[in-house]
């Protein structure tokens, strides 16, 4: 195995914290720019208003549903079913791998990173690029019930420790939307999902979002975020990509980041993140508490 390191932090292939192996998410989020908008049914649990609990199940059945599973089960069929197939996909830059696996008669499909760029000078993690961060990044959305970020797991391939992603299937990039080549029908208004996307970025200080990496489900319009690895800088602000856009919070949200505690984040991300990671995590979440409301 190839021992990864996080100035002196070993990762290991490991099942998720007992925060993760719940039931059901620990809360749900909230945002949306619309003040006072009725919420849809087919809203997944984060746009304004209530969340539908069938809303709620609708976002995981993606991820979930083909298998008749649960979160943590998928998890383990990622861990451990057998590959039929690797080969290269060759959008990205960091070498990612689709992989074709296969549990009793079933098979589906996942993607393998294991890049691993860090600079031990770059104590800022300002350049940093790690398989770590799309584990990390899919952890904090389980806990607070985003669910936009597919299941990922560590797994060990050829004696590489990555990051095995489930595929998520019938969607599409934003790139031919933004292009006018798809039009989409939005069960959930798209501006609403996007403005949790602005914040969900911010919070992870998140430095690779484009239209590749935002996938909409072509049935509904549903949102998954994808490419993580380029997260969790040591700093203040919007990402650079970002020109800071207005984002109210919601009560829902505003419970869902004071929720969030050191102790709790210790735990779910030991391994992936350095510890002064996750103290910029909930500075970012300080400075979100100050951001409007309705």
């Amino acid at each position: 195995m190839r021992d990864r390191h996080i100035f002196g932090m070993q990762s290991r292939s490991q099942p998720a914290p007992r925060h993760l192996r719940a039931a059901a998410p620990l809360i749900l989020l909230a945002a949306s720019l619309q003040a006072g908008a009725t919420e849809p049914p087919a809203c997944p649990p984060f746009a304004e208003g209530t969340p539908s609990s069938d809303a709620h199940a609708a976002q995981r059945a993606d991820l979930t549903g083909r298998f008749e599973k649960s979160v943590s089960e998928v998890e383990d069929l990622l861990r451990t079913a057998e590959i039929v197939q690797i080969e290269a996909i060759e959008i990205g830059i960091t070498e990612p791998r689709r992989l074709t696996l296969r549990a009793g008669d079933r098979e589906f499909r996942a993607v393998f990173k294991d890049q691993h760029r860090l600079k031990r000078s770059d104590r800022r993690f300002l350049s940093a690029d790690s398989y770590l961060y799309d584990v990390a990044a899919y952890r904090l959305d389980r806990l607070l019930g985003f669910n936009m970020v597919p299941i990922t797991v560590l797994r060990e391939i050829d004696g590489v420790e990555g990051a095995v992603q489930l595929w998520v299937e019938d969607v599409v990039t934003d790139t031919p939307i933004r292009a006018g080549e798809i039009e989409l029908r939005y069960a959930c208004p798209r501006s609403r999902q996007i403005q949790l996307m602005y914040a969900w970025d911010y919070l992870l200080s998140n430095d690779d979002r484009n239209q590749g990496n935002k996938l909409f489900k072509e049935s509904d319009g549903r949102l998954f975020l994808i490419d993580h690895t380029r997260a969790f800088r040591n700093r203040p602000g919007w990402p650079d990509h970002y020109d800071e856009p207005e984002v109210r919070l919601t009560p829902q949200f505003v419970d869902a980041l004071e929720a969030l505690d050191r102790e709790t984040l210790d735990e779910l991300l030991a391994g992936l993140l350095h510890p002064t990671q996750i103290r910029w995590v909930l500075r970012r979440r300080d400075r979100m508490l100050d951001w409007p409301r309705h």
